[in-house]
């Protein structure tokens, strides 16, 4: 995008806001390599009645997504893989995330497990695409490939949470919102 000659009339790129991808199942992938590149659901208690609440990226791309009972999810696919959610696990790898992600970029706000909010100063903002490509190989080098995030930047952290949902997975939005004189 090419940009007016005056600085103020450069859109203003506030926020960025990441989101991990399929964040229970993927920690499930990331902590047993047995499980990469299966589909896997998460379920809260090992019962036969119960459901999804989480599906990793394979499952959902054969069709199974989030609130799938395991019944309705062995019908389509015979081979998916359930494990019994370990929260007190997610949270510990949750604030190792945090670790990788403060040493390129202060956290401004943490919204959920999976998601945080940082505050961009002008030259952060600048860099754009190559900030969250850095974020992303701290994160692909401290942890495995199982984990990944999505991330958005733009002017206000809805717009660059919106940014991170529309390339899901492992995708980057960069929204920009023309200043208004």
């Amino acid at each position: 995008m090419e940009y007016p000659t005056g600085t103020n009339d450069l859109p203003k790129v506030e926020r960025l806001y990441l989101d991990f991808d399929s964040f229970f199942a993927s920690a499930e992938q990331h902590f047993n390599a047995d499980l990469r590149g299966r589909p896997v659901g998460v379920v809260p208690l090992d019962s036969p009645h119960t459901s999804c609440i989480a599906v990793s990226r394979e499952a959902k791309a054969r069709g199974v997504k989030f609130g799938t009972s395991i019944r309705e999810a062995r019908k389509l696919l015979p081979d998916m893989v359930f494990v019994i959610a370990r929260h007190d696990a997610y949270v510990r790898l949750h604030k190792r995330i945090l670790v990788v992600i403060e040493e390129i970029l202060p956290v401004a706000h943490v919204r959920s497990i999976d998601e945080v909010v940082c505050t961009l100063t002008t030259s952060e903002a600048l860099l754009g695409k190559a900030l969250a490509d850095r974020i992303k190989a701290a994160l692909a080098e401290a942890f495995s490939p199982a984990l990944t995030c999505s991330i958005g930047m733009a002017s206000t952290e809805l717009l660059a949470k919106i940014g991170a949902e529309m390339n899901k997975p492992n995708g980057f939005a960069l929204i920009e919102v023309p200043q208004v004189s």
